[in-house]
């Protein structure tokens, strides 16, 4: 009997810019289907939509409707800056609150321990509580309690988790990178202060005194370039069958884009869109050449 091979879909994090997936998605659906699928930070967010068996329409829709404040909610917490309440509830707007045993296809959301810095992989119990839990980024939410863990983004340890996918099932992958930045300098810096920390200042006043000359934007680069050589890394390992990321799409966006830019948004939908549609022939071809 031939072997029905499962496609994976990975999504890694980018924050903001992680919206660039939304419209890769778009131009995807109905073309290739995914069996399994794998999500760290907001990459959990969308992928739990596709997960869910929803239409990508539906976040496209939210996505689109999202203010930069839906990012940096105050938390009434003296312990933290922001909550993502808000756009937890937005996704549980779209999909209920499903168990990850029960969704049509296999969903598998990447965290980490906040105590022992260890990779925890999410494979059942509540989406909304897993996706919550992988977007909780250290230094602006609380940890999320689950199962007697103190959990956050998984990306601070695999920011590309495409070996989980292979090591679930995935017999061939489409990845969608949108965190890798190769081409902006390392020293190139913006004269503000980055978003979070501009939005922590009336409650924080000691935070942006400490942050201040750039050195948000320093911290960030540094973030963004360590996450950017630790993706090569296990891209040299490994290459899914199907790479797509930011970097490649024509055009200043990518470059222009920040993992804060929450007001480019929509021009990182379109961008997904009009570059899914230009790879979309490859993307066929290397499905059909390895028998899918």
């Amino acid at each position: 009997m031939k072997k029905a091979y499962k496609t994976g879909l990975v999504l890694n994090n980018g924050y903001a810019r992680a919206f660039f997936q939304v419209g890769v998605l778009a131009s995807l659906e109905g073309k290739v289907a995914f069996d399994v699928i794998v999500g760290t930070g907001m990459g959990a967010y969308i992928g739990a939509v596709l997960a869910s068996g929803k239409p990508i329409s539906l976040i496209e829709t939210v996505a689109r409707s999202l203010k930069p404040e839906d990012f940096v909610c105050p938390s009434c917490d003296d312990r933290c800056f922001f909550t993502i309440k808000p756009l937890m509830t937005k996704l549980e707007n779209i999909i209920g609150n499903p168990i990850i045993e029960d969704l049509p296809k296999k969903f598998i959301v990447v965290a980490s321990d906040f105590g022992p810095n260890t990779l925890v992989l999410i494979k059942n119990g509540s989406v909304l509580s897993a996706v919550e839990a992988s977007m909780t980024e250290p230094g602006f939410h609380l940890p999320y309690q689950l199962n007697n863990q103190g959990l956050a983004d998984g990306s601070m340890i695999n920011p590309f988790p495409t070996d989980i996918a292979w090591d679930n099932g995935a017999d061939t992958i489409v990845a969608i990178d949108t965190v890798s930045q190769h081409l902006r300098p390392f020293d190139e810096n913006k004269d503000d202060l980055s978003f979070w920390v501009k939005n922590a200042k009336p409650g924080f006043p000691q935070l942006w005194l400490m942050h201040k000359n750039k050195i948000p934007w320093m911290e960030m680069r540094m973030m963004e370039t360590s996450f950017t050589y630790a993706i090569d890394n296990f891209l040299d390992a490994r290459q899914p069958e199907i790479l797509i990321q930011l970097e490649e799409a024509e055009g200043s966006l990518p470059r222009e884009a920040f993992i804060d830019s929450f007001d480019k948004i929509n021009g990182l939908i379109d961008l997904g869109k009009t570059h899914g549609q230009k790879i979309l022939p490859r993307v066929l071809e290397k499905l059909q050449q390895l028998g899918i």
